[in-house]
Parts: C-alpha cells; structure tokens; sequence
C-alpha cells in the first residue's frame, strides 16, 4: 500500500469513531510500521500468505502490540492445515485479544481427519506433534487434481 493509501486511512481514522481494521495493506514489517507511525488502524489482519509465513505474522503482531493495536488474524477460506497453523500462531501471541477471521465452518470436508471442531464460536488448538493435525492420505488422493 502507497504512503498516500495509509496517510488517506490515518486521516479516515481521525474523522470518525468507527474503528479501522487494515488488512490488504499488512504485508511488509516497514508497511506495517508506517500504518503504526501514522495510527492508520486501531487493528491489523496480518496473514500468512501476505506477509511471508508464521514468523513474519509474528513479527508484525510484536509491533502491533508494542504499539498497542490490536491483531486478528487474517483468513483466505483455509483448509485445515493452516487453520492449525493459524491457532498455534494465535494463542502464542499476545496481541491477538479478538476473535480470528475464520470461513473454516464453511467447508464441507478437508483433508485432515479428525476435522477441526467449533464449538459455540471457537476453535480448540490441536494438540500432538508439528501442527498437532493429521491429513487423511485418502482425502488427500480424492482431492488432488489432476495437472495432466
């Protein structure tokens, strides 16, 4: 995102009580200082994919939260894996404090078995070795598509 975009939601920010979460913007740790410099958002969604993977996620809630923004986690309709990932990486971060964007409710299967349990509006961290999930070799063969 442009300086001139974060300056815009800085001043957007400053015009109305509303909170401004920024999202598509969260990429870089110097894109996110400059949205913190320039207190652009009450909250950020960083995410995975748009910031380079878990530690950099991380990096940019230390940030956030050092600058005393809240962090929600950003989703991209995830399958399980990486809604594991997702929760390991929520619950070992201070600055998320509020609920995560999540569509992993509208799935009608994954490739992970047992699937990820929701429970009146939240999600148990899997417990186990790595991510703490298992993936289905079968579910994984019935998915895969072919590149032929």
């Amino acid at each position: 995102m442009p300086l001139g975009m974060i300056a815009d939601a800085a001043r957007l920010r400053r015009q109305t009580k509303q909170p401004i979460a920024l999202n598509e913007s969260v990429t870089t740790t110097d894109i996110v200082l400059q949205i913190l410099q320039l207190n652009a958002a009450e909250v950020v969604l960083p995410d995975t994919y748009q910031c380079g993977g878990i530690l950099a996620v991380k990096k940019v809630a230390a940030l956030a939260e050092a600058a005393g923004v809240t962090c929600v986690f950003h989703c991209a309709h995830d399958l399980g894996l990486k809604t594991a990932a997702m929760l390991h990486v929520v619950v070992s971060t201070p600055g998320f404090t509020l609920g995560n964007d999540c569509t992993y409710y509208g799935l009608v299967d994954d490739i992970i078995a047992p699937l990820h349990k929701i429970e009146r509006g939240h999600m148990p961290v899997p417990e186990g070795p790595g991510l703490g999930v298992h993936v289905d070799e079968h579910k994984l063969k019935q998915f895969r598509m072919a590149t032929d």
